[in-house]
């Protein structure tokens, strides 16, 4: 089903998405922490919404980071352009699967409560916030995929000089192939 190759793409992909996720969500609540009172915010965020939202951000994440070492089969060539395609793709999904569940709720109890000029709010907010958003979602994607793409490099070179192995090249870069 899968070959080596694949494997190990897989095996990256889950443990640098991960590190990844973490080190994001990592950032994001400290600089919560440090410019807001961390309690007000999470004062209003249940445990469960806390545990989707990161269990959604951790899964395309690794979708994300699997698909961009899949793409240049470990290499280096184009590891950066890959982490920016890919990081952007990651900020603009996540942001719009969150926005298809907020606006999804939020229309739903508005009708239900019968208030047809909040389910117009919402369908308006859903077009120009999700307008607005993914282009900013993508952009910061690009970035910390970047970001994290450059942590991610040096960390398998660090791996690999740690373990006294050498990276495998893919077949493109093999001499003679």
């Amino acid at each position: 089903m899968f070959s080596p190759r694949n494997d190990m793409n897989l095996s990256l992909g889950i443990a640098m998405g991960t590190l990844n996720t973490c080190l994001f969500m990592l950032a994001l609540v400290l600089s919560l922490y440090l410019s807001t009172d961390l309690g007000e915010v999470l004062d209003d965020l249940t445990p469960a919404i806390g545990l989707a939202v990161f269990g959604l951000l951790w899964a395309v994440t690794c979708f994300c980071t699997y698909k961009g070492w899949q793409e240049i089969d470990g290499g280096a060539n184009s590891y950066f352009g890959a982490s920016a395609k890919w990081g952007a793709f990651n900020g603009v999904s996540f942001f719009l699967a969150l926005l298809v569940v907020i606006l999804i709720g939020g229309f739903a109890v508005a009708v239900a409560e019968g208030n047809g000029n909040q389910a117009e709010g919402f369908i308006a907010f859903g077009v120009v916030g999700g307008g607005v958003g993914t282009v900013v979602s993508g952009f910061v994607g690009l970035v910390f995929g970047i970001a994290f793409g450059v942590v991610d490099l040096l960390l398998l070179g660090a791996a690999h000089a740690l373990s006294g192995t050498q990276r495998r090249r893919p077949p493109s870069q093999v001499a003679g192939a």
